[in-house]
């Protein structure tokens, strides 16, 4: 055949393109049988997840974290994939990216969680000093589940309300959650006739855990009682005059602690679960970049997952601390506090949750000044010419979401020279930020850093305080201030970031 001597190189051109389309038709013809070894993406997933089932078995849980890893990143809606990989965590110790894959799982999981699952996801939270996230995720679901509720998920419960703090335990929230978990493992089935449940297990001395059972309520009831009049005491403004009655309601209020803690009905231990068949592996693979299989992720240099692993369903973080209002709608706390901020939450001593929002921080101080919005607070005056003597610190930093009150430490203040003050601290703050009392007057914010000791805690002194704060503060704040005892004005700081 003789090409047209002027439109030969067109011609040839388009039968060349014509031809790719077929020919890729063909090899796609081609590919349509799948072959009889080739796995399907279930089979592949049990592969995957059977190899890091293996290592966990064997101990080797860095190797499962990685083999987990792999099926996450592939199989990034896998409940079982997500439990395990928290698990391998939370065995490795690795409790922070324990609690962020086992919630994530819990989130996959729907209305399908299991109870290992949420024993598990428990157990994390309280290993990062979050219980009170666990009292919620096992009072929702054992109030789905009260007709026939499981051991494993009442023992989570008990666990996370025996994880709180001494200071929560007579809070309302931490009464609630106490009087449900004594309610509902009334209804477990016990192993053997007459048997009867103690510390979160199961005796046949009956009297003995009686006995118990009596020690706890009468502890829970002193408790209370102690609580209500040191709160009496410290709101009244002759406080001083009754140091006597405070030390001994103080007194009266740990000896409660310690029987609390002897006569408790909680589970003081709670190990990790292994997986269950509920967790079934669902969705389709989704396509992230593999790690080379030549070049291992060493998981052990780092507490961070690899880069490949998909991103947890709940991985937003909170810090917290403590603020003091100073103005109506004006709040000062640590700038680091608030660093990277998606939402400030403050809650004061009425338990009632306000919004905040950063004006400004002040790189010379590292201070924070916040504004609120919604009611008004109550607030302190800022003193700029304490002379030294007695303070108190107030913070929120050993205190989780149940409890309303703010942990208060005395201390001395010798020298008043400068900006910044040392002041000497009965228990170091565990974060910057707090403020410290005269009185109800403001007048310091204590800044500890990882090195500070106790005797020696800087702190920024009412006069900087009020220098930072300049035209924001209104010129009648001080005449004002409102808060009948410094606790009114304390707040707690939850930020998510």
């Amino acid at each position: 055949m003789a090409w047209p001597k002027k439109i030969g190189l067109r011609w040839l051109v388009c039968l060349l393109l014509a031809a790719v389309p077929l020919g890729i038709g063909v090899l796609r013809a081609a590919d349509t049988t799948v072959p009889a070894t080739r796995p399907t993406t279930g089979e592949a997933l049990s592969d995957l997840q059977q190899k890091a089932e293996d290592l966990l078995a064997a101990q080797d849980y860095k190797s499962a974290i990685t083999a987990f890893g792999a099926a996450v990143a592939k199989y990034p809606k896998s409940v079982r994939g997500l439990h395990g990989l928290g698990l391998a965590y939370l065995l490795d110790k690795q409790y922070v990216n324990a609690a962020k894959y086992l919630r994530s799982a819990f989130v996959m999981a729907g209305t399908n969680v299991s109870p290992n699952l949420l024993a598990n996801t428990v157990l994390a939270e309280c290993q990062t000093h979050q219980p009170e996230r666990g009292i919620s995720r096992a009072m929702a679901y054992l109030k789905k589940h009260l007709d026939a509720p499981n051991e494993p998920a009442v023992n989570s419960l008990g666990f996370a309300v025996g994880s709180l703090p001494d200071i929560e335990r007579t809070s309302p929230a931490a009464g609630a959650a106490r009087d449900f978990y004594l309610e509902v493992e009334q209804k477990l089935t016990p192993p053997r006739q007459g048997w009867k449940r103690m510390a979160g297990g199961w005796t046949a001395a009956a009297d003995e855990a009686a006995a118990r059972k009596q020690g706890f309520t009468q502890a829970v009831s002193d408790l209370l009682a102690a609580q209500r009049d040191i709160v009496q005491i410290q709101s009244e403004p002759n406080r001083r005059g009754k140091a006597a009655q405070e030390a001994a309601a103080l007194s009266r209020l740990a000896d409660a602690n310690n029987r609390y803690t002897q006569y408790s009905p909680f589970p003081q231990a709670l190990d990790p679960l292994p997986l269950d068949t509920i967790d079934t592996p669902t969705g389709t693979p989704t396509v992230i970049q593999a790690v080379p299989q030549t070049e291992p992720v060493d998981i052990a240099t780092t507490v961070a997952p690899p880069p490949n692993f998909v991103k947890p369903a709940e991985d937003e973080q909170e810090r917290r601390g403590t603020a003091v209002a100073v103005s109506p709608n004006l709040v000062v706390t640590a700038a680091e506090a608030v660093k990277g901020a998606k939402k400030i939450t403050l809650i004061g001593s009425d338990g009632k949750p306000l919004t905040a929002e950063v004006v400004r921080r002040d790189d010379a101080t590292k201070l924070a000044l916040l504004r609120v919005t919604g009611r008004p607070m109550k607030y302190l005056a800022v003193d700029g010419d304490f002379a030294g003597g007695k303070v108190r610190c107030l913070t929120y930093d050993n205190v989780g979401l149940f409890s309303n009150d703010a942990d208060s430490c005395n201390g001395m203040c010798k020298s008043v020279a400068g900006d910044t003050w040392n002041i000497a601290l009965d228990d170091l703050p565990k974060s910057p930020g707090a403020p410290v009392i005269d009185d109800n007057r403001l007048i310091g914010i204590e800044m500890m850093i990882d090195t500070t000791k106790a005797d020696s805690v800087p702190t920024i002194s009412g006069k900087r305080v009020l220098k930072m704060l300049g035209s924001d503060l209104p010129a009648d704040a001080a005449a004002n201030a409102n808060a009948s005892n410094a606790a009114q004005a304390v707040l707690r700081v939850i930020v998510s970031y």
